[in-house]
């Protein structure tokens, strides 16, 4: 079972929506903040191969606040 599945499917319609914004690309912090859950490294992987079952390439590169 993966993390996704406890995600209510309006939110993964918004995230999808989001990537498709963004040429195809989901920032990593937008898919932390709909799982509520800690960033771990299986946390991070699962997310990856969810969202690229999708046609969804997950940005991981973060990027400080000041910087925004």
């Amino acid at each position: 079972m993966t993390v996704w599945q406890e995600v209510p499917e309006s939110e993964l319609r918004n995230l999808k929506a989001r990537a498709d914004e963004h040429g195809g690309v989901l920032l990593l912090d937008d898919a932390l903040s709909a799982l509520r859950m800690e960033m771990t490294s299986e946390v991070v992987d699962e997310t990856r191969s969810f969202w690229e079952q999708r046609g969804i390439k997950l940005q991981i590169d973060v990027v400080p606040e000041a910087e925004k």
